[in-house]
Parts: C-alpha cells; structure tokens; sequence
C-alpha cells in the first residue's frame, strides 16, 4: 500500500477556533508542518528521549515542590511553586509560546513541602493543595486555596495539625466523586487521610500508623491490586491496600523505600512501584494483587563528584512511543549541587535503557511531567531550592502516531523519521516549504 504524507502550509484549529500560524507566535524559520494523509507510526532520531535547553523563572524562596494544571482555563499548563521558607507558593501562568508570566505569591501554611492541583470544591477550577511542615507549631499540616478559575486564588485555609508531611496526594478514596487528601506526618510515621466534602472542606483525619512508624515522609496513591480502590504507598517502605470506602488495610511491607512514582511500566495492567532510593533507580513490578517482584536497580543521575543521587522520580512517556519512561531527578553533590535530570527510555517490558541527562538548577527538589508548549511531547518542570527558581525543559517530538486529522508544528529546523521497513521517496508527497527530501532506506529527512 502507498504510504502518504503532505508537507505544507496550512492552518492549525484548535478547541477555540481556527487560527494561524502566526498567532502562535513561533518564529517561522523554528518550525515544519507535517500533515498526514494516512496513518503511519514515525520514529524521530533512534527514538531516544531528549531535552532542550533549562529555561529559569524566579519564584519565592526555597522552592521545595512544583505542580502542573491549566489554573485559568486557556487550555495551557501553567506553574506552580511550593516555597518553603516564605510560606507562599509561587502561580506563573503560562503562554501559548511555552514562556510564563512573572510569579504571583499566594500564602498558605508554615514551610509548605508539598504542592498537588485539583478541583477539590467542584466547581470546574483547579485549586491548589499544599502539605507543610509545621515543626512544633502544629498550625495545620495541609493548606487549602480554592481557584477562581482564572489563576486567581481565595485566601488558604489550614487545617489538621501534625509535625509535618513531604507530600500531598489527592485522589477519591470513597467513591463518592469528591477529591479526598492523604499526607503523611513524618516524625510519628502515621499516614493522615481527609476525606472530601465535595464543597471544598474535609472531614476530620484518620489515623494510621505504621508498626515501625520512623520517618514516614510521603503517601503516593494508585490502585495496586486491581479492585477499583486506591491504595497508599509511604517512602518508608509500607502500603495500605484500600477498601474503597476511605478506610485501608493494615499497612504491609512491600520490601522497599524511597520516593515513589506508581505506573505500568511493562504494559500487564498492573501498576509497577519506581522508587528513587539512596540515589539509584529501583523498579519493582507488579502483579496486580499488590504482591511485587524482586527489585532491579538502575544507576540513578550522576552528579559532579561522580556518584548517584537520585531522589525524586517521575514516569512519563517522554518519547512519545507509547511506552512509559522513568525520570530521575538528581540533587547534585556538595558544595554547588548543581542539579541534574535523566530519563531512562523504556523497552515496554518493563526494563530501561541507558539515561541521558540534563542540567538544571542547584538543589532541585521538585519535578513536574507536563506538555506545556502542546507539540505533544512531555516537557519537564523543576523546583530549584538553591536558585529559588523553576527550570523548564521543553522536549523534542521524538516520535509520533499521525492519522489524517490535521497538521502538526514541529519545532525544529530539520527532522528525520524512521519506518520499520525500507520505503521510496514516492511514498511522500511534500511542499514548496520543504527545501531538502531524502531517502530511501527506511527514512525521511526533512529540513528547511
């Protein structure tokens, strides 16, 4: 069959009409139109993830966490900063062209450690979660600010005292379609849970605590046995199988530690557990009974003294090919701890590849997956604790499923695809535009 592909110049729609080209406000010479006219699987590159240039924002004082959403309805994601030694967290919304406005400082609790987003009132606008560590204040562990929708934000509301908590989760726990928080205060080991009201307010916390309850720091959340129930994982090493009515399991040990990240990363269905820990990648498989295989371990992101220090991960497909990627985040070494990140590309059954990494800022502590320029490949987000900044990454189309539904921009000046087999320039068809067409042998290299 003949393959087909056209390359011009068209108009771009999207959900709020049709616009042009130039309204995107991309500089032409940055940018190729692909539009497909059958569908076809396209490898940029050997498909290994990549990263741009960090891009810096001020934001407050000790940024220890940081959070992605679309905060005033004009479908772009923008930033949000937890600052911890200014109690404030740090809003930057975000333009069409991947760049952000100055931050605007909203208060909230004392030392916030953690920031989540969703809409915990109902009203259609994200609003913004924090998780803080009050010390010996016992001012409120969690601080809540219900959105306006237009990235404005009503004052916080602090509430449930404890000693403080490194993360903040959000998810419905009873089933009652309202946004419930989990959180865990780290001195006592115990995992707090609040469950929603729907309206914006939560009911007393539950307790549970842990039979080893030493420095239990964070609670992630996912349904690891497959019944419809979100259950919690700590960094401590424990998971409470959920009953789906808010209330869980006694906790268990699942055999490891460390800050968590919960996702299919083998394609089975089940959620596998990624954790970083003393500084290495260790993944865990799951079998959809919250039992796990034997850990593997990969080397974590390398810092300027030459070890690993890996301490915060995400899962995301940065590559675009439909298989989950693991990104680590790296602290960097005494005395400038300058910050790395890397991805580890995925294989689809559940082993990695060798990382690639990118700098950042000093100290980061926060990391956020999102796709914030909307050219359909993740972009990266970091709290930089020793800039008191976040860094941007903005990622490279690496690969891409086309079907005939329109065009798409890629921001680069020349691109080559990959086939799975050798294929002829008659396969394509291609615009004025295009000043460069070569093959065959399997693929396509386009260029301005």
């Amino acid at each position: 069959m003949r393959r087909r592909f056209g390359f011009g110049r068209k108009r771009c729609s999207s959900s709020s009409g049709t616009f042009s080209r130039n309204r995107l406000a991309f500089p032409r010479p940055r940018r190729l139109l692909l539009e497909p006219l059958e569908e076809r699987t396209l490898l940029n590159g050997d498909g290994i993830p990549a990263f741009g240039d960090q891009v810096t924002y001020d934001v407050g004082n000790y940024p220890f966490s940081v959070a992605l959403g679309d905060l005033n309805g004009d479908d772009v994601l923008d930033i949000v900063a937890a600052n911890q030694s200014d109690q404030t967290v740090s809003v930057l919304l975000g333009n069409l062209n991947a760049t952000y406005t100055s931050q605007t400082a909203f208060e909230v609790g004392f030392h916030p450690m953690a920031v989540a987003l969703g809409d915990v009132d109902g009203d259609g606008a994200l609003d913004i979660v924090t998780a803080n560590n009050t010390e010996f204040t016992w001012t409120g562990i969690v601080s809540v600010l219900l959105g306006n929708g237009d990235g404005t934000f009503a004052s916080h509301v602090t509430f449930g005292g404890g000693q403080g908590s490194y993360s903040v989760g959000l998810g419905d726990l009873n089933g009652d379609g309202a946004l419930d928080i989990v959180t865990a205060e780290y001195d006592s080991g115990a995992v707090f849970v609040f469950l929603g009201n729907g309206d914006g307010t939560f009911a007393e916390r539950e307790s549970y605590r842990y039979p080893n309850p030493f420095w239990a720091r964070a609670a992630f959340l996912g349904d690891l046995n497959g019944d419809g129930a979100l259950d919690i994982v700590t960094d401590c090493g424990h998971m409470m199988l959920g009953n789906g009515d808010g209330t869980f399991a006694n906790p268990r040990s699942y055999g490891g530690s460390g800050y968590a990240a919960l996702d299919d990363v083998d394609g089975d269905g089940a959620l596998d557990i990624v954790t970083a820990s003393s500084g290495n990648v260790i993944v865990r498989l799951g079998h959809g009974d919250g039992m796990f295989d034997d850990p593997v371990g990969y080397d974590g992101p390398v810092g300027y003294d030459g070890s690993s220090n890996a301490h915060r991960v995400r899962v995301g497909d940065v590559n675009s090919d439909e298989v989950p990627d693991i990104v680590p985040l790296g602290r960097g070494a005494f005395p400038e701890y300058h910050g790395t990140i890397s991805v580890l590309p995925g294989n689809g059954d559940g082993t990695f590849g060798e990382y690639e990494s990118y700098d950042v800022g000093r100290f980061p502590y926060g990391l956020a997956l999102g796709d914030v320029n909307g050219n359909g490949a993740l972009d990266a987000v970091t709290a930089n604790s020793y800039d008191d900044t976040v860094s941007v990454l903005l990622g490279t189309v690496e690969s891409l499923t086309h079907r005939p539904a329109g065009p798409t921009i890629l921001p680069v000046d020349a691109i080559r695809f990959h086939f799975p087999a050798d294929m002829d320039t008659a396969s394509f068809s291609v615009g004025d535009d295009i000043v460069s067409f070569t093959g065959p042998a399997g693929s396509l290299i386009l260029q301005r």
